[in-house]
């Protein structure tokens, strides 16, 4: 799917420069008379994608990443849709102590996959090494200090490189909200807020080739069905998965999950 090894994606002057597909979120803000809320019914209403899911990290793993050391790179710009409007904070090689394990020390088995803050994820040598064969050089990592701590693997600091504007609006229920935390009296402080939790469907031109990426919109990272098979088949430990848009019940069930397996068995 991808031997030409190219990534598709949309940065925020890439947005602003270029007229926003039809079907998108993007074009959906055209339409709204700020600071009104706007709420978009799909033309296809109760779908949700079939072909991409959300990865999380799997508690049942033990407790999630904490106590993590970090030298201080990553956006903190927070509130509403602001992660929207910027870009994802690439890996930076010069800064080699991104992650540190002392608070691991008394583990003694590590999942392959921690979720981080931001865009970042924790992920094993193994987890790595499967994405890259599957999808080569779609990965931006930083290796992770070992910190005294010996694991039996390196562990990588990564986020993807595609970054997409992805969700079918034809087919997603998607609610713009507007909210003013200005102090009364003071200047009014806007952020704008964009729901899309009743389901969620990607545009198949958008996602074409792609095994996983990032969705702006939704701002998770989405799995193909057939990374998820591999991970599965590699033993990786950690990952867990969601529809999109976090309908509810959004899990997968262990039924729908060996379906996956067993569409991609070797």
């Amino acid at each position: 799917m991808t031997e030409k090894n190219e990534f598709p994606t949309t940065t925020m002057a890439d947005r602003a420069s270029s007229k926003p597909g039809p079907r998108t979120v993007s074009a959906l803000l055209e339409k709204v008379d700020f600071p009104e809320d706007y709420t978009h019914i799909p033309e296809f209403p109760d779908e949700i994608d079939k072909n991409y899911f959300w990865v999380i990290y799997d508690d049942e793993c033990g407790p999630p990443m904490e106590g993590v050391h970090s030298p201080g790179f990553g956006d903190p710009t927070f509130g509403g849709n602001d992660w929207r409007k910027r870009d994802a904070v690439p890996a930076d090689p010069n800064y080699p102590h991104i992650m540190t394990f002392k608070e691991f020390k008394e583990r003694k088995n590590l999942a392959d996959l921690y979720s981080w803050f931001g865009d970042f994820w924790l992920i094993s040598d193994q987890l790595r090494a499967v994405i890259e064969d599957l999808d080569p050089g779609s990965l931006d990592c930083v290796k992770a200090s070992q910190d005294g701590f010996t694991v039996d693997q390196s562990y990588w600091a990564c986020l993807p490189k595609r970054n997409l504007e992805a969700v079918d609006t034809t087919r997603s229920h998607v609610r713009i909200e507007h909210t003013n935390y200005g102090r009364p009296g003071g200047d009014p402080v806007w952020v704008q807020t964009i729901h899309i939790n009743d389901g969620a469907v990607f545009d198949p031109a958008v996602t074409n080739g792609a095994h996983h990426f990032w969705e702006i919109d939704l701002h998770r990272w989405f799995w193909s069905r057939e990374l998820i098979a591999r991970a599965y088949q590699a033993g990786v430990k950690g990952p867990r998965f969601l529809r999109a848009g976090k309908p509810t019940g959004s899990d997968l069930a262990p039924g729908e999950l060996q379906e996956i397996y067993s569409e991609f068995a070797k």
